[in-house]
């Protein structure tokens, strides 16, 4: 049974690692496959649905936070963005399909972006807050969209010790507790928090990379 299990999860991460190699980002590669075919069929340009976390990264002065930053943010990095023009054809086509991929069905997230409004909303950040410990990819049509999505969705949450989170409705800590109102904590273990595989974040993939090289070498 233990063999079994290792030898799907081994063939799983060298999938993965195949794909990354063709290319910098970390979005999982089920997710990539999933894009591919809808720009497939709807005869859409991959760079014009981008996953968040392909235009999003923690700063490089920030590692320390990484871990936690990932946890927080991963859903919206898996989240397709797709602007406002092709919305409705995008949504059709997933409402139509099933989303499949490897073998199993699958969740995706998908996000309208109007990124013609230019007034984009920005909050006045705490020195703490998650927000500035993000860079947004430059030069993407997708900037001022991200900047107020950030801004409003995590602009109000702290990058803080244990201690300091009792006193706030919205943070992080380091460990990967996350409090998002006056009463509700929550801490996923279920992957560890410096795993870097499971990173999602970010334009370059070196680090990953390395890491799923090292788990196969083992498994």
């Amino acid at each position: 049974i233990d063999l079994r299990k290792n030898e799907a999860i081994l063939n799983e991460e060298k999938i993965e690692l195949d794909s990354l190699k063709d290319r910098q980002t970390q979005i999982p590669n089920w997710l990539v496959l999933l894009r591919k075919q809808i720009c497939n069929d709807l005869r859409i340009e991959e760079e014009d649905l981008p996953f968040a976390g392909e235009l999003l990264k923690v700063k490089e002065e920030e590692t320390e936070w990484e871990g936690a930053v990932e946890r927080l943010l991963h859903d919206f990095g898996i989240s397709l963005i797709v602007p406002k023009d092709h919305f409705r054809t995008v949504s059709r086509y997933v409402n139509s399909q099933r989303m499949y991929s490897e073998g199993r069905g699958r969740k995706l997230t998908c996000l309208e972006a109007n990124i013609e409004n230019r007034d984009n909303y920005r909050k006045q950040l705490e020195e703490d807050s998650v927000v500035s410990k993000i860079d947004i990819k430059p030069e993407t049509a997708f900037y001022s969209w991200v900047e107020t999505y950030l801004h409003k969705s995590f602009g109000d949450y702290a990058c803080v010790d244990i201690e300091d989170l009792q006193h706030i409705s919205f943070g992080v800590t380091k460990q990967g507790t996350i409090k998002n109102s006056k009463i509700r904590y929550v801490k996923d273990d279920r992957q560890q928090i410096t795993d870097r595989r499971n990173f999602i974040l970010g334009w370059s993939n070196i680090e990953k990379i390395k890491a799923l090289e090292e788990t196969i070498v083992e498994l």
